[in-house]
């Protein structure tokens, strides 16, 4: 077992006991990783409750992944029990170079899947998923953290019956303030996946909470559409695109989405982090809030009507993004 290191969560782990209380499901993995699988469990008093089980291997002497480890689990300890973002039920240690994680259980897959078979969202549930995404990102930042990997792969649904009950999952990138809220969280390390990259990470600048609100924009863009806003399979050329917003609204996919959408997601793909809203904010964009064919907030420096080019270029495709 590796050294624990300052601020480990002791206090939710059951160590030797853990093979007492949890039954896995070894036979069957719901999903596998580099370094870890995930399998079904459930606590053996209570087998209708079901749990992901998952079993991260940590090669010895690794302490860099092991304080990693650590972080992430800090992290999903500090956001608790909000109903948008996974949780984190147990840990142990109990095994040689192991850590097992019980989390929350997502049936419904990741919502790339979702989109992919749906091909994309109706305006009215995409709101939805839209407005439940922003409160839960806003309350994550709330808590002195910043996600930095926001992506569709990344949000789980939580059943097989609905399409907007989401969960944030996967904070292994996730950035917390020591010292919130007197200091920020904020980070000079170029991290994400590259379709969802904010530009001040691709141009290397000191960036914060403002690049997960460029990510959702991007994904607000995705689940409307189906289809990528940035998209090239040149490295280089993709991320110019980010960084100068070239992208468009191709009539074919949004003809019969209201203009007001167009509006908030370019208010959120705004180029200088300080120009884009809060999650906060955009929670309350007459887009959101329904109100009919409008959706503007009116007069500003900026408006919507100044992005959408090359309105009949054909849409992106859907594509998983690389990590960077």
């Amino acid at each position: 077992m590796g050294n624990l290191v300052p601020g480990c969560p002791t206090d939710i782990m059951y160590g030797d006991d853990f093979d007492e209380q949890y039954e896995v499901d070894e036979s069957n993995y719901l999903g596998t990783g580099k370094f870890s699988v995930v399998h079904l469990c459930w606590r053996k008093y209570q087998p209708e409750k079901r749990y992901a089980l998952k079993v991260i291997n940590n090669p010895p002497d690794d302490h860099a992944s092991l304080t990693r480890i650590y972080e992430e689990v800090n992290i999903m300890r500090a956001l608790g029990n909000h109903p948008a973002i996974i949780t984190l039920v147990d840990m142990d240690e109990s095994m040689q170079n192991t850590i097992r994680l019980v989390l929350e259980l997502c049936e419904g897959g990741e919502l790339y899947d979702r989109i992919q078979q749906k091909q994309f969202y109706p305006e009215n549930e995409a709101k939805i998923v839209i407005k439940n995404l922003l409160e839960a990102i806003g309350f994550v930042h709330s808590k002195g953290i910043m996600h930095r990997d926001l992506k569709p792969e990344n949000i789980l649904l939580a059943s097989k019956v609905s399409n907007t009950d989401i969960k944030i999952s996967d904070f292994g990138l996730a950035k917390i303030s020591k010292d919130y809220p007197r200091r920020l969280p904020r980070s000079h390390s170029i991290c994400g996946s590259d379709f969802y990259l904010a530009p001040e990470v691709i141009k290397q600048e000191e960036y914060g909470r403002e690049i997960d609100i460029w990510s959702i924009g991007v994904v607000c863009y995705v689940v409307l559409s189906g289809s990528l806003p940035f998209f090239h399979n040149v490295l280089h050329k993709l991320y110019r695109q980010i960084v100068e917003r070239d992208l468009s609204f191709p009539e074919q996919a949004w003809k019969s989405v209201a203009k007001g959408a167009q509006d908030f997601i370019l208010r959120l793909l705004q180029v200088r982090p300080g120009d884009r809203l809060t999650a906060e904010q955009a929670v309350n964009h007459p887009w959101l809030r329904g109100n009919g064919k409008g959706g503007s907030f009116g007069s500003n420096d900026w408006t919507g009507a100044d992005s959408a080019r090359n309105t009949s270029r054909a849409p992106n495709p859907l594509q998983h993004p690389h990590k960077v």
